[in-house]
């Protein structure tokens, strides 16, 4: 019994092997740039029956080879999008200028990485690409109004994430968990280290900001050490202050994280604040007052 159902997995195996093969393939495919229209589907899987071709490109999203573009009717295929990277401008003017701008870049050097990895990622990470600007080794996303740039760094084992906006170490933070949870999905083995900068150049718009390893992080809070200084303009920075900001595994509870997240925010907060005394309220709790009568504390 237990022959007979190895023997119809590896048979299970091999046929979903040559499904994927017949939409990787280079020869007289009919994606062209990446792009898998709907309406060509039934020549690429041409010996499987219509009834699976829906269930087949299904099938490659699960397993991360394609991400569909809804409004296109067509399915980006990563790996076998362009290789030229196309110019990217920044400094968007739908950020607010009241809104201080700033720009956060975290680099991911791995070992070596493993063929699919980077394309895998950004088909985790489609659902904030509009689709527009994606190539074989980057894609351009947005989210709450801040520009997201991941890249494959030619001739280097090294992932780039550049966000930019109001906040962007939030957006740096939600990338982070989707990288480290399909690298312990799919690719255990492989060992990587990842690099931010300083916080404080961070909030000043420093052109070359101090870089953190997540390697020394984490020995200075073995070691107990309660700060680190940036090597570039030399601020003492809180190591807590950074584990919030990109948290090391294992070294804080979800708990401790979200305590040091509220911690940040309220020092962010009272930056700008003339008065040490917050009166805060939501306008809808006093609609049944007359706020011309209402008490000015400041007076």
């Amino acid at each position: 019994m237990i022959h007979l159902l190895s023997i119809k997995l590896i048979c299970l195996f091999k046929w979903i092997v040559d499904v994927i093969s017949c939409l990787i393939s280079v020869k007289d495919s009919s994606i062209q740039d990446g792009k898998l229209y709907y309406t060509d589907i039934s020549k690429i899987w041409s010996k499987y029956s219509n009834n699976l071709h829906e269930w087949i490109l299904k099938l490659t999203e699960e397993f991360d080879l394609t991400f569909p573009v809804h409004d296109q009717k067509l399915n980006i295929v990563p790996c076998l999008l362009p290789d030229i990277e196309p110019e990217i401008t920044w400094l968007d003017t739908y950020i607010s200028n009241s809104n201080k701008l700033k720009t956060f870049i975290a680099l991911y050097s791995f070992s070596y990485i493993p063929a699919g990895l980077f394309n895998r990622l950004q088909v985790r990470l489609y659902k904030y690409s509009d689709s527009s600007t994606i190539w074989k080794n980057g894609s351009l996303l947005r989210k709450n109004k801040h520009q997201v740039l991941i890249r494959q760094l030619p001739q280097q084992s090294t992932i780039e994430i550049k966000v930019q906006g109001v906040k962007p170490e939030n957006i740096v933070f939600l990338v982070h968990e989707v990288l480290e949870i399909l690298v312990n999905e799919s690719y255990r083995n492989i060992k990587y280290e990842f690099s931010f900068p300083c916080p404080d150049c961070i909030d000043f718009n420093e052109e070359n900001p101090g870089l953190f390893s997540s390697k020394v992080l984490k020995k200075a809070h073995d070691m107990k050490a309660p700060f680190l200084q940036c090597h570039s303009l030399f601020h003492a920075i809180s190591i807590q202050d950074m584990i919030s900001i990109v948290p090391i595994d294992g070294l804080t509870s979800n708990l401790d994280l979200n305590l040091e997240y509220s911690l940040r925010d309220l020092k962010t907060i009272k930056q700008k604040l003339k008065y040490d005394v917050l009166f805060w309220f939501c306008h809808s709790d006093v609609t049944n007052f007359d706020l011309t009568k209402s008490i000015n504390p400041l007076e």
